[in-house]
């Protein structure tokens, strides 16, 4: 195996294992949150804003997780990329790595909470693909300036 694809394999498995935990507290927020202002009060005030609480936590859950993929790709652009040979190597590798990183880091982070929470109070999915592959894209730029920055030093 090749230095690339191992930096590139390395690079993945960071954001899966972030993408899982930050799905995973995602879900538990929403579960807080849920029972913090819908199971535990009462009220018609409850019922129609506990459900838009519930949701808010999930969206900036996932708001959040786009923006750590975009400080980790830069982050591990420049920490892996300092382990490739060549210059080209050292910014295209986190390219590819932040931008599909991302868009990994981004599906835990939104289908973990989807799948497993109360459906009423989440938003459609549809509406997440555009920040997604534009935190994905931002993300690539992001961790290629990482591995330019680290080209210029070797």
């Amino acid at each position: 195996m090749s230095s690339k694809e191992h930096v590139f394999k390395i690079y993945l498995l960071v954001y899966i294992i972030l993408g899982v935990t930050i799905g995973l507290f995602g879900h538990l927020s929403a579960k807080w949150a849920q029972y913090t202002y819908i199971t535990a009060a009462s009220g018609p005030t409850v019922e129609t804003m506990g459900p838009i609480l519930v949701g808010l936590v999930i969206f900036q859950n996932i708001a959040v997780s786009f923006l750590i993929g975009i400080v980790l790709a830069f982050l591990v652009g420049i920490i892996l990329g300092s382990n490739l040979e060549t210059s080209l190597a050292k910014i295209f590798v986190p390219i590819l790595g932040g931008f599909f990183g991302t868009l990994i880091l981004g599906l835990f982070s939104i289908l973990i909470p989807l799948v497993l929470s109360d459906p009423s109070q989440i938003f459609s999915i549809v509406s997440v693909i555009t920040p997604w592959f534009t935190a994905a894209v931002l993300s690539g730029i992001t961790g290629g300036l990482g591995g330019y920055i680290v080209s210029g030093f070797s």
